[in-house]
């Protein structure tokens, strides 16, 4: 058996593309190999959600099911909705002909925002997410903070309808949406959560002097103090102890939310703003590698943004699509170096064996030549084909298979030759 992750890029209605490429797999997926994580983002996320989420409750029938059930939800199916389809992708192939005043979110309602998370949250239930405490297959989402800049990750439990469409929120179209993210128990510094806090500020606020620092509580456990050699920081509690406020250097720099639960337990929360996962892992691969329970032998990528196109963009439209596909390649593309660089040094025996394994890439490519409006299209027939041309590729890519992999001993991994 071998264990595959299967990363989903996000590219709007082409990601139907991808739907119909996970459709295939799960199909054709004779128990030759176990599926142990997907990681997605934008459209790419709402699949892979789908998928993992069918896998969970029930069987590959039902992630079949519920992403024939989302992609037909979201097609422009009334008239009215037709109608307004058109008006949309004829909107984009008029910006390239004469100036269009550009609109921002802000200055209209989140009507279809709203209406899109209505229709991931029809097809899950949130709430039973909490309950798979070590699920396998595993979930990873991305989005970008807007303030900080950081990407960030959302595992498993960690996913609701609003990171689904933290990770779907192209700028352009879709307000930022806020996430409240889980940072560490108040309860457990120092102790288990020790760690937690001490990677959230290292990753944040770029501290490495955090490795050898002394945690402590101090004030009536009102303050978490972190000290070595002159340096410190200080994180302390308001008087309603609903607020915990970071210092640096005796430098106020951040402000974050005190929470207590229904058992009693003190949490600290960031609200942070998210975009699309675009402008961060598109889609994530290296927490693949590292930040899932089962190492993948091998990682296939569906990839919907093309590496190449075969004329020179000119108009606005197409110089736009272009720089955003190469955005969303340039990010996969770093994580794609990550792993070819473990995979170098575990060649020249510099990583020790466990903790590292040598894992393949495989893509699975949307090859078709497609214009910038089709992202925006929702025609049902347009969306049916992109997901018949997913499930074509996705057989192509199978046949190509071997049918039993070759064990690479030395390395203890499984590669394909």
């Amino acid at each position: 058996m071998v264990n595959i992750a299967i990363a989903c890029q996000g590219g709007g209605s082409h990601t139907a593309f991808t739907a119909g490429v996970l459709k295939r797999i799960l199909k054709e997926n004779e128990k030759k190999y176990d599926i142990i994580a997907l990681s997605g983002t934008s459209g790419g996320a709402i699949c892979a959600l789908l998928t993992w989420y069918g896998l969970l409750t029930e069987d590959s029938d039902k992630a079949i099911k519920l992403l024939d059930s989302f992609w037909r939800d979201i097609s422009a199916n009334t008239f009215g909705d037709m109608l307004l389809n058109e008006w949309i992708v004829e909107t984009s192939y008029i910006q390239d002909k004469i100036l269009v005043p550009q609109i921002s979110p802000y200055d209209f309602l989140p009507f279809y925002q709203e209406y899109l998370k209505s229709l991931v949250e029809k097809q899950v239930d949130f709430k039973k997410i909490n309950e798979f405490e070590n699920p396998e297959p595993e979930l990873i989402i991305g989005a970008v903070d807007v303030l900080s800049g950081n990407f960030s990750v959302f595992k498993n439990s960690m996913v609701s309808s609003d990171v689904i469409m933290a990770s779907a929120a192209i700028p352009t179209f879709f307000r930022a949406v806020p996430v409240d993210t889980y940072l560490f128990s108040w309860d457990e510094i120092p102790g288990n959560d020790s760690v937690r806090l001490i990677d959230f500020l290292k990753k944040n606020y770029n501290i490495d002097w955090l490795k050898t620092a002394k945690i402590e509580k101090i004030d009536d456990n009102k303050t978490i103090r972190a000290s070595v050699e002159g340096n410190y920081l200080s994180l302390s509690l308001n008087n309603e102890k609903n607020k915990a406020n970071l210092k640096i250097d005796d430098v106020r720099t951040d402000e974050f939310i005190a929470k207590k639960e229904d058992d009693g337990t003190l949490n600290i929360i960031k609200k942070s703003q998210y975009w699309d996962g675009l402008f961060s892992q598109n889609p994530p691969l290296r927490d693949l590698v590292d930040g899932v329970n089962v190492k993948p032998d091998e990682i296939w990528v569906i990839q919907v943004n093309p590496e190449k196109i075969p004329k020179l963009p000119e108009s606005v439209g197409a110089i736009r699509d272009r720089r955003n596909e190469l955005a969303g390649n340039l990010s996969l593309y770093q994580e794609l170096y990550f792993i070819e660089k473990v995979n170098e040094w575990i060649e020249k025996g510099l990583l020790k064996k466990g903790k590292y394994k040598h894992i393949n890439v495989r893509f699975i490519k949307m090859l078709r030549e497609l214009d910038v409006g089709t992202k925006l299209d929702r025609n049902p027939k347009f969306i049916q084909d992109m997901m018949i041309y997913g499930e074509e590729q996705a057989g192509e890519f199978i046949k190509q298979l071997p049918s039993e992999p070759v064990k690479k001993e030395e390395f203890g991994n499984v590669v394909y030759k």
